[in-house]
Parts: structure tokens; C-alpha cells; sequence
């Protein structure tokens, strides 16, 4: 008999992306779980499987993002260093990072949850305009210890939040300054509302900004605050 070549050796019959998820049909492959290169199920987070940043176009001025993913995409390229100065983020509809409520995720020990990196670093802020146009981002959850901040971390001077709700949202910061839009804002936070559920260790909270920090010109406008905080 003749050796059998591995070369000579054809799977006809390869598991797809589509297999995987119908035999795991369990498995949240929307916010929780990804589906690798190998397609095989991966930690959506852990490998940025569900971060999308191709949106993103230098030579623009104005950005629609519209998923769960592109909002990640935001958090990913400030972090790589991108401060969009003199550039504007739109949101064209809500986007849900976390499904149910705050009280049961409390229930479920807060189990299986996207966990959220506010925007910005400490030597990268986000510099330029995010406009929710009247939509909201729903199920934030943000549990750390590494750095302050809420849905963004530190704001500069000139940047602009407005027009923005936050829904349903949960924050946790034992370090830095804590506010459920901005934990440290140099710039303008306008038209913005959010119910989120604020806990810190750090000393410095605030419903909607930790704080106000600068020389230039910043203000509050037209914001409320309906949430819980505890300190």
C-alpha cells in the first residue's frame, strides 16, 4: 500500500461560524463571545473581536457610528493615541453595550457582562465633539480600579459632549475622579442626561463629570442627573 501524504488529506466537511454558534446556542455571541480565526468561540473582549475602528478615516471630519462595536472603535483609537481634535462623532441610533437592568445584574453578581474602558489615557483625551444627537448609550458597566473616568475617562480643552443620554449603567471607580459622562472634563458638557448608578472609593464623584479641570473655557449646560450615588 501506498503512504498516505498529510497534503493528500481534504476535510470536506469544515465547522463554520454559523456551526459553532448554533451548537453553543447558549452563549451570548453578540456582546459576550466572539468567533476566532480558528472558528472557535473566544472572549469577544479579551481579542477585540467585537472592536471596529474602519470607520475611522483621516481625512474626515465627521463620523457616524452606529454599533456596539464602533463605540468600542472610539475607546480603541484614543487609546492608540487618535484625539480627534477639530472632528466630530455622531450617534444615529442608541446602542446597547449590556441587555437587562442594574437591579439584576446586582442579582446575578454582576456575572457575564461587557465590561467598559472609559475613553481617553492618561496622556491621550479626547479632544474633539461627540454628538448622541439625542440617543442613548444603554448598559455601561465599569468596574475598575486602573482609572477614573465614566463613559469617558478626561476630556481637554475644546472638546464638547452633548446631546447624549446614558441609560441604565453601572459604575464602579476606586481610583481617579469618578462621573458617569466624564470622570476629569476640560471642555463643554451639554444637553446631557443619565440615570447611571455611580460607586467610588476615590473621594471625587459626581453625577454627571468627577470634575471640572482646566484653565480654558468649560462649562456644564443644560445637564441633569438621575441616578444613585454612593461614596
Amino acid at each position: 500500500a501506498n503512504p498516505v501524504d498529510a497534503d493528500d488529506i481534504k476535510v470536506t466537511n469544515a465547522v463554520t461560524a454559523d456551526d459553532v454558534k448554533g451548537a453553543l446556542s447558549g452563549l451570548d455571541f453578540n456582546i459576550i463571545w466572539g468567533i476566532g480565526s480558528n472558528n472557535t468561540p473566544e472572549l469577544a473582549w479579551v481579542n477585540n473581536l467585537n472592536v471596529d475602528t474602519s470607520w475611522d478615516d483621516e481625512s474626515k471630519t465627521n463620523y457616524t457610528i452606529s454599533t456596539q462595536k464602533q463605540l468600542f472603535g472610539v475607546a480603541s483609537l484614543v487609546e492608540s493615541g487618535v484625539t480627534f481634535a477639530g472632528k466630530t462623532i455622531n450617534l444615529d441610533r442608541n446602542i446597547i453595550v449590556n441587555s437587562g437592568t442594574v437591579a439584576e445584574w446586582k442579582v446575578n453578581s454582576f456575572a457575564n457582562l461587557k465590561g467598559w474602558t472609559p475613553i481617553g489615557t492618561a496622556t491621550t483625551e479626547f479632544t474633539g465633539i461627540f454628538n448622541g444627537n439625542g440617543h442613548s448609550i444603554i448598559g455601561l458597566y465599569i468596574n475598575t480600579s486602573a482609572v477614573g473616568g465614566g463613559l469617558f475617562r478626561s476630556t481637554a480643552v475644546g472638546s464638547t459632549i452633548q446631546n447624549l443620554k446614558l441609560e441604565n449603567c453601572y459604575i464602579n471607580i476606586t481610583a481617579g475622579y469618578a462621573g458617569s459622562i466624564v470622570g476629569s472634563c476640560s471642555g463643554n458638557i451639554v444637553n446631557v442626561h443619565s440615570d447611571a448608578d455611580i460607586k467610588s472609593s476615590a473621594g471625587v464623584i459626581g453625577g454627571i463629570v468627577g470634575e471640572m479641570n482646566g484653565s480654558g473655557t468649560m462649562s456644564l449646560d443644560k445637564c441633569w442627573f438621575a441616578g444613585n450615588i454612593v461614596n
